[in-house]
């Protein structure tokens, strides 16, 4: 977004409501509730299981919410596969669960949640590794994320391993739009339900939704609105390019 002045500031905000980073809302799940509680349930019962979605769709969110329920139990590997185009140091990580001590002595704990973030170029050296390490009883569970299970490397291989727990997050509703939105912004009266769900015919995923909301609300400011239109929508959305 181009522009000195924060749009945020001049309607009450002391930081962007809208913020699309991770860590920012992420834990005020929308629309994926029943997801989260099935997808815990499994790991729970010690399964494989795969997440996917495109770009913005939450993916990032689902996995936040369950590092935070398990976290207590200091039981949650999080790797992203995006860090290294080489094989997965699975002892390493493992290892490193009992710091410097579990290091040395080389202590691999067990029932611990993998979590493989960006795993469309996963070799399948890991994936029989990691299978091997979870009939070993060192993973409980292992959760693959990646923008569709058809587009993994090795998709045949992830198929056996998770067999029908696979979930798609993806496009949210109207009625979950104008929550999430709220739930950011509160009530404030330059923007209407009614024209967040004018923004929503512009993009349905959380990511979406935020970026074109935000300009939206950017174009209002700069223009001094008291109430936005379906009109500026339209306008703010060519103005932008929207996301």
């Amino acid at each position: 977004m181009e522009g000195t002045d924060l749009w945020y500031r001049k309607l009450g905000f002391y930081s962007n409501p809208l913020s699309i980073k991770p860590a920012a809302f992420s834990d005020n799940l929308i629309g994926y509730g029943r997801i989260v509680e099935e997808i815990k349930s499994l790991i729970e019962q010690g399964s494989f299981v795969f997440i996917e979605g495109k770009l913005g769709t939450g993916k990032t969110a689902v996995l936040k919410k369950i590092i935070n329920y398990f976290r207590g139990q200091k039981k949650v590997i999080y790797y992203s596969l995006d860090q290294s185009e080489k094989n997965i140091d699975l002892d390493s990580l493992l290892h490193g669960r009992y710091g410097f001590i579990g290091k040395l002595l080389k202590i691999k704990p067990k029932g611990i949640i993998l979590l493989l973030d960006e795993s469309a170029e996963i070799k399948i050296k890991d994936i029989n590794k990691i299978e091997e390490y979870f009939n070993k009883r060192y993973f409980k569970s292992v959760i693959f994320v990646s923008t569709g299970i058809g587009k993994v490397k090795h998709s045949s291989e992830i198929k056996r391993l998770v067999e029908e727990k696979i979930f798609k997050v993806g496009e949210l509703r109207k009625d979950e739009v104008i929550q999430i939105v709220r739930q950011r912004i509160g009530s404030i009266h330059i923007i209407s339900d009614k024209i967040l769900g004018e923004i929503h015919s512009y993009g349905q995923t959380p990511r979406e939704i935020l970026m074109n909301t935000e300009s939206v609300l950017r174009y209002a400011v700069e223009n001094n609105m008291k109430e936005i239109s379906e009109r500026d929508v339209s306008v703010a959305m060519e103005k932008y390019g929207g996301y």
